[in-house]
């Protein structure tokens, strides 16, 4: 154990490695004389006392183990091996002290200028000689190895040396390290990094090499980071096709995730049998997706039924899997098997969605006809005559057809909104389709549970319904009544107020929001960016924002804020380095690109700063954004 922890801590040195030269003191060498060959006198007392102190220090009983191995020393001077395990007892000492190896070396050094020295003690020396940094020795030790003990790792170790400490590169010596590298997957793997900075195509070929000799978790993702690295994610797929079916679960999942990046639907459903035999959730669903794209709807089945089984499916995610292949059946106007798969959409707010989704984007009359026929099945697969009611209602209002939609939601008792925690929806309802402000009221306070306030949320239901003074009122009420608005008040009069352009009302909600709400990441962003765009208070804004990306650094609308701020403070190259997480995340939205392209350009990348405008107008989904591109593509000088 204690030598497998010794060889990983040696490998680390490859990642950590800096270029630099050695002081006066380090460099140093020492003097090594011919190892001397002493007999052993072994007697009982040593061997008892060697057996204790062994089996301390391979429990990390260190304290105990040095008095032990002191005692087998004393009637068994010239065994290496009691030598090796006080050495290796000294070092483990100072490790886990985290303090300098003093005592060790002083032994250490004692024995060798006694030639009294095995590979092992050299190797611990070295070790400490670097980490007392005097790496000449370690250096003069390590070299000495690989004349007398030229292993791989002997050669690997003195490669690293000389390029970290002395600004040596020795590829010889790395050559030495790969041809006696034998099966040693750590130094093999070791050697293949320093040889994709040195060698692409050798290091290309060693991650290979290990990949075929151990196919297991370590050599497998050490392959696989070095093709995405080189961006060959072809080669990738390929060498994984080779395999398929040796591949473990781990693997067979990247493979079908790389195919599914690179829309190689076809290639994943051929493969269907061992997926379906052998794949875990995620790769079932991407063969689910994938069958969804070459319109499968017999595979999107097969896959579906596997995947509900699995142990962590929510209901949620069940849900909407069933409601693709309804969706898919219902695209060849099948309302029966449709609503068969809809029925098993337990979440009716996903089917909301999907009904609301699938209404606003314009399908033909003949489709949202076979829409309604699909609802008004759903009683006859499982779903509740109240709840088929409320779907039907939704529908019809969003069909615009106000009077069926009143008619359809008086058909439900208002106790079932309650016990079923519909009341916001059925409100909303009634006041979006009948204009029944009381009937709204009166179930509001029907509640249990009242956050949002009823206020909040009819100054919600008036503002979706484009009615903002009649929501307005609403939002003052709220604000005058209540000296703690819930979080939901604050987002809309907030977004109210700037829909209206009165900046001074929305700073105070903001400012009100971060004071009663200071770890809402929402609101700390949005009033950090609102201080940016009015070109002020930009000290406190980045405090805002830079709390907000602390709580949740992987937001990419979090970091595109800082970025705009570092913008517009003139720190262009810090800019950019904020926008890592928006560029990583690949979100397509037209702000976003547009401050891309306005930094790119800063920066005199001008190829990626057209192309960044470019897409701010492709994406179209911020009028501002889109005419400040044009602008910039008219006017900058390209």
């Amino acid at each position: 154990m204690l030598n497998r922890i010794r060889l990983i801590s040696i490998l680390l040195l490859v990642f950590g490695s800096v270029l630099v030269g050695c002081s006066n003191n380090a460099c140093k060498q020492i003097n090594l004389p011919v190892m001397s060959k002493l007999p052993n006198n072994p007697s009982l007392e040593s061997v008892v006392y060697y057996g204790l102190g062994d089996a301390a220090l391979q429990n990390q009983d260190f304290q105990n183990a040095l008095p032990l191995l002191q005692l087998a020393e004393k009637f068994d001077p010239n065994s290496i091996l009691i030598k090796q395990d006080m050495v290796e007892t000294y070092w483990s000492i100072a490790r886990s002290q985290n303090s300098a190896p003093t005592d060790m070396l002083k032994y250490g050094e004692d024995i060798i200028s006694k030639g009294q020295y095995n590979e092992q003690i050299l190797g611990i020396m070295a070790d400490a000689y670097v980490l007392q940094k005097e790496p000449r020795k370690a250096i003069d030790v390590i070299a000495y190895l690989v004349k007398h003990k030229p292993s791989g790792m002997n050669y690997f170790r003195l490669f690293i040396l000389n390029a970290k400490y002395l600004n040596k590169i020795k590829k010889d010596l790395l050559d030495g390290a790969l041809q006696r590298a034998g099966d040693n997957e750590y130094l093999l793997l070791a050697i293949g990094d320093v040889y994709s900075q040195l060698d692409p195509m050798r290091a290309e070929a060693v991650f290979n090499k290990a990949y075929i000799t151990f196919k297991d978790d370590l050599s497998f993702k050490a392959l696989s980071n070095y093709y995405i690295r080189q961006n060959q994610k072809t080669k990738l797929i390929n060498t994984l096709r080779k395999n398929i079916k040796s591949l473990n679960e781990n693997q067979l999942q990247m493979y079908i995730e790389l195919l599914y990046q690179t829309n190689q639907w076809k290639e994943i459903i051929a493969n269907k049998d061992h997926l379906l035999a052998e794949g875990n959730s995620m790769v079932l669903r991407y063969l689910f997706a994938a069958s969804q794209q070459e319109k499968d709807i017999d595979l999107m089945i097969l896959a579906f039924d596997k995947i509900k089984i699995e142990a962590d499916i929510t209901a949620d995610d069940k849900g909407s899997l069933a409601l693709t292949i309804g969706d898919a059946y219902l695209q060849k106007n099948d309302s029966i098997l449709a609503a068969q798969y809809f029925a098993q959409v337990s979440n009716y707010r996903i089917l909301l969605g999907y009904v609301a989704n699938k209404i606003l984007i314009g399908n033909s009359l003949d489709s949202k006809s076979s829409l309604l026929t699909t609802l008004e099945l759903l009683n006859s697969y499982g779903y509740s005559k109240e709840l088929q009611a409320f779907m039907i209602a939704n529908t019809q209002y969003l069909l615009d057809d106000s009077n069926a939609a009143i008619n359809s939601i008086q058909t439900i008792p208002d106790s079932y909104f309650s016990e079923n925690n519909m009341i916001p929806e059925a409100a909303q309802i009634y006041l979006a389709a009948g204009n029944d402000s009381l009937k709204a009221l009166q179930l509001l306070d029907l509640r249990k549970e009242k956050t949002p306030s009823t206020n909040t949320l009819m100054g919600q239901f008036y503002m979706f319904a484009q009615k903002d003074s009649i929501a307005e009122r609403y939002f003052d009420k709220e604000y005058v009544s209540n000296p703690t608005p819930d979080s939901l008040f604050f987002r809309y009069a907030a977004t109210l107020a700037d829909r209206h352009k009165r900046l001074n009302e929305e700073e105070e909600l903001l400012d009100k929001a971060i004071t009663l709400y200071p770890n809402n990441t929402e609101f700390l962003n949005w009033y950090g960016y609102f201080l940016v765009m009015q070109n002020k208070e930009l000290e406190k804004a980045e405090k805002l924002i830079r709390k907000a990306v602390e709580i949740d650094s992987t937001n990419g609308f979090f970091w595109d804020s800082l970025a705009w701020l570092l913008y517009m403070k003139g720190s262009y190259q810090e800019a950019m380095e904020a926008m890592k997480i928006p560029i990583q995340s690949r979100t397509k939205n037209s702000v976003i690109s547009y401050h891309l392209g306005e930094i790119t350009y800063k920066l005199n990348q001008l190829k990626d700063a057209k192309a960044h405008f470019k897409q701010a107008i492709t994406v179209n989904d911020d009028q501002q954004a889109v005419k400040n591109s044009q602008k910039a593509l008219a006017n900058y000088t390209w």
